[in-house]
């Protein structure tokens, strides 16, 4: 029998009852944490001038007036109505392929180059990297109508276009009788889709590259990279000839001829026979209704125009120079920087430009005058001075969070470095113009030149802020006091160097993570050669310090050096525990490397029965499936947070669970409170805030996490399997630790049932309130115990009321919780949580709780601990035991 050792009993069923009644409804749960997500830097706009666009390729126009864009390098496409609005139309902005059957704006399209539209409203992309077009009916379903997603070999032609190879399809028109035609450019052809589905070549032999032909039937000419498609009024199909650098056109009778340049390239011939002309990469094709057709002649950087009853040429727009110049001007004296599109609107006599390079949509009105249509001009990032909130980024890919509460942003679409006061929500440019190249060192950050920055380190203790310049393979610094810029590691030359080389002597090869040690160390993740290297900060040499620079995947258990890792994207250094992790992304998992014995294990990601997927939640880490994750944090109270890039999500691991759950997104792209679009960051801020690099919807996101479970109770005495103890024993455990700050409780187990079933209900012991039932054996006893503590006039004074209650054995057999075990069975398990710095449970061990009780004697006996925290995160400890005598 137990008893409690207190003073002053006094007999109440009512109470007794009814928390008997709670106490049987207790359990233990895993649960993910809360997260409360807000959006802390980023926008989109519906207004066309601030839409960012990056290499905006093929433009149309449909029956309305609405402009569509290829918005290239951004996996879209775009609309901008009649009103003046843009939004998206395909697309999710994930380059991938999928989504056929479904909503076009939740599909993944791969870099389309152009875009058609019928006269019924139906959308035709050319899905470039995909090897398909594919099609947006008017219901906004999207579907694919040609190719089967494989580039060779060249095969179809005379069956169903779904089961042809396409190679790269840059360009795509459909005719008045719903005729799908196909630019299918590294085929070095050009396809016909007909009504019924079928497919055919039109123009070119396929796979052949070369210029020959004209005068014959275009079936049995050579043409070389064909990209853009036009159709004149007497149904001849006109082809930009990109690589042969000529227009060819196929007349109703299947002959191919040369209208406009010579073959040779060149920027020359003006006023004169176009066939006698010299282009430069020619791509986009638009024809008016007189007729006459206007050429992108891309490369140099102008707009050709071609008078049908004259042939001859001129320049609409541009001057051959490369650049960006000349809104509200003529358009012939304008700058442009490689334009790809162009789409003529008859019934207002206006040419539309894609000044892909530009990354805008410019438009020559009908006097000749050049203007910006749509498109903020950068890859992506403007408003400096301005509420973070309402600036334009482009692809926020990673972020580092000062200790001052300024947060920096890798925008690497933007090739910038952008920084948010957190207090104020100010954004400024720490480095970049906005225009991709190399160049500022030993000046100003902000006139500096950046090639897709892709993460950050931040060395607060040395002022210093490293930045991966990832396209111009090398790792920057910027002295934060002064904001100059120089190279730290890397020669902007891609290779392999040798250990113990100057860092500024090595090859790297797209240096993508970085973090860095408390003693200054840089670690550095080269994507593209598969290993990580370590730069002395002393001494300013790099040495491997994980991989093997082999693209495979072993070595948990040993020296790191003798690893395999893969395209590392994502570094965190855990200072506290020494300890880098890494998300080692195409192999699915994140591995830790202690920096103080250099062995490396995989603490998330089941690579060994499978590979990339969304699963395990609920589970063990390692026996989860993650896809292709490129961040990972850890933060000061151990918690491990992974950025599950293509799953769309944030995963979290426990540091006293150690069990993995999703704290965010839910597999799927999007925006919403609880959707994310390619998550490829993670940085920690103050109170363990988290911050997301949302990159597929050009965000910086926080995330503050809450109803987070309390650490395990560390028990101290009895001592487990401890014999010939008194029968008045003193249970004495360390208190929990609660991210949170939750006020915890605690439940103390006593059975002589080692499973806890039957009538063996928990003691609850806080420093405020006791109160609790507890069975033993088969004779149950129910306590209501009420502290209250006053300051008085004499100083403390402390009153209590302990009721017991003492029922009979049959009223006991109703009150019972029945046999059910105990839920907190596996409190043992830790795993997951190692190297996040606490995993597996235990208190702060500053204090210690305890609680005595009277049992009976010669007995055997099991206990154990919970710590509540009151928002049904039940923590349990180890079970002990100890016997009577």
């Amino acid at each position: 029998m137990i008893t409690r050792n207190k003073d002053n009993i006094r007999l109440w069923s009512a109470a007794g009852i009814s928390l008997a009644l709670a106490l049987c409804a207790f359990s233990v749960a895993w649960a993910a944490p809360a997260a409360l997500i807000n959006t802390v830097a980023g926008t989109e706009s519906t207004d066309p001038l601030l839409a960012t666009l990056e290499e905006p390729g093929g433009i149309a126009l449909d029956a309305s007036g609405n402009l569509y864009i290829a918005d290239t390098m951004n996996s879209v496409v775009r609309m901008i109505n009649i009103s003046g609005v843009i939004n998206t139309v395909a697309g999710n902005g994930v380059a991938d392929y999928t989504g056929d059957g479904g909503p076009a704006t939740d599909a993944s399209l791969y870099r389309p180059e152009d875009v058609a539209v019928d006269a019924l409203g139906n959308i035709y992309i050319a899905d470039t990297i995909n090897n398909v077009i594919r099609i947006v009916n008017t219901s906004g379903i999207i579907n694919t109508v040609a190719g089967d997603g494989n580039p060779t070999p060249f095969m179809g032609d005379g069956g169903q276009a779904t089961s042809a190879r396409l190679n790269s399809p840059e360009g795509v028109m459909v005719d008045g009788s719903g005729n799908i035609y196909i630019a299918d450019t590294w085929n070095a052809v050009v396809r016909i889709v007909n009504s019924t589905g079928e497919i055919n070549t039109i123009a070119g032999q396929g796979g052949i590259e070369g210029y020959s032909g004209d005068g014959g039937p275009a079936t049995s000419a050579l043409l070389n990279s064909p990209r853009g498609l036009a159709i004149n009024s007497s149904g001849d199909l006109y082809i930009s000839d990109d690589l042969n650098e000529s227009v060819r056109v196929v007349n109703s009778s299947g002959i191919i001829n040369t209208i406009a340049g010579t073959g040779d390239f060149g920027y020359s011939g003006d006023t004169g026979p176009a066939t006698s002309a010299l282009l430069n990469s020619p791509m986009g094709i638009a024809i008016d209704a007189l007729d006459n057709f206007y050429i992108a002649d891309s490369y140099n950087s102008a707009i050709r125009n071609v008078i049908s009853s004259s042939g001859i040429i001129n320049t609409t727009a541009g001057t051959g120079a490369f650049g960006w110049s000349g809104d509200g001007g003529p358009a012939a004296i304008a700058v442009l920087n490689v334009p790809e599109g162009v789409a003529y609107d008859d019934a207002n006599n206006k040419l539309y430009i894609s000044d892909t390079e530009n990354h805008l949509i410019r438009i020559v009105n009908s006097a000749g005058d050049i203007f910006h249509f749509a498109g903020n001009g950068f890859e992506g990032s403007l408003g400096d001075g301005g509420q973070a909130t309402a600036t334009i980024l482009y692809e926020p890919n990673a972020s580092v969070y000062a200790s001052d509460g300024t947060l920096y942003i890798a925008d690497l679409g933007g090739h910038q470095v952008r920084m948010v006061d957190t207090s104020t929500g100010i954004i400024t440019t720490v480095a970049g113009t906005g225009v991709k190249g190399y160049s500022g060192d030993f000046g100003p950050a902000s006139s500096a030149m950046l090639n897709v920055p892709s993460s950050l380190a931040l060395d607060e203790a040395r002022d210093t802020l490293y930045i991966a310049d990832s396209n111009n393979n090398v790792v920057r610094e910027v002295y934060l006091p002064t904001g100059i810029i120089s190279t730290y590691a890397g020669t902007g030359t891609a290779g392999f160097w040798a250990d113990d080389t100057l860092a500024v002597n090595a090859n790297l090869d797209r240096p993508w993570g970085l973090a860095v040690d408390d003693s200054g160390n840089l670690y550095i993740s080269e994507v593209f050669a598969y290993g990580i290297g370590k730069v002395d900060f002393n001494t300013k040499r790099i040495s491997t310090f994980a991989g093997q620079w082999i693209h495979e995947y072993d070595g948990d258990g040993g020296q790191a050096t003798l690893a395999n890792i893969s395209s590392a994207y994502g570094l965190w250094f855990d200072q506290a525990n020494n300890k880098l992790y890494i998300a080692d992304t195409w192999n699915n998992v994140i591995r830790v490397v202690d920096a103080s014995t250099g062995i490396i294990n995989t603490v998330a990601g089941d690579k060994g029965t499978g590979g990339a997927g969304y699963s395990g939640d609920g589970g063990s880490p390692t026996s989860a499936f993650l896809n292709a994750p490129e961040a990972v944090a850890v933060t000061s109270g151990g918690e491990i947070v992974i950025a599950d890039t293509d799953n769309h999500a944030i995963r979290y691991i426990g540091p006293y669970t150690g069990l993995i759950n999703t704290i965010a997104g839910n597999g799927s792209p999007g925006f919403s409170n609880s959707q994310f679009s390619s998550p490829a960051g993670i940085t920690v801020g103050i109170s363990n805030t988290l911050y997301v690099s949302d990159s597929g919807n050009q965000r910086v996101r926080s995330i503050v996490l809450s109803s987070r479970a309390p650490s395990a109770p560390e028990l101290v005495s009895p001592a487990d399997n401890s014999t010939d103890l008194s029968n008045t024993v003193t249970f004495t455990w360390e208190q929990s630790t609660d991210l949170d700050g939750d006020t915890l409780t605690y439940n103390l187990h006593v059975c002589n049932d080692v499973a806890f079933g039957g009538g063996c209900t928990p003691v609850v012991v806080s420093s405020a309130v006791i109160k609790g039932i507890m069975y033993a054996g088969s004779i149950p006893v129910i306590f209501f115990v009420g502290i209250a503590l006053a300051a008085g006039p004499g100083g403390l004074t402390r009153r209590r009321f302990i009721m017991l209650l003492v029922f009979t054995a049959a009223l006991a057999l109703i009150l019972s919780c029945g046999g059910g075990g105990d839920s907190g069975g596996d409190d043992d398990d830790d795993s997951g949580g190692g190297g996040g710095g606490g995993g597996g449970g235990g208190g702060d061990g500053d204090t210690t709780m305890s609680e005595t009780l009277d049992l009976d004697t010669s007995e055997t006996y099991y206990w154990k601990v919970e710590a509540d925290d009151g928002t049904g995160n039940l923590t349990p400890s180890e079970v002990w035991s100890f016997t009577t005598k």
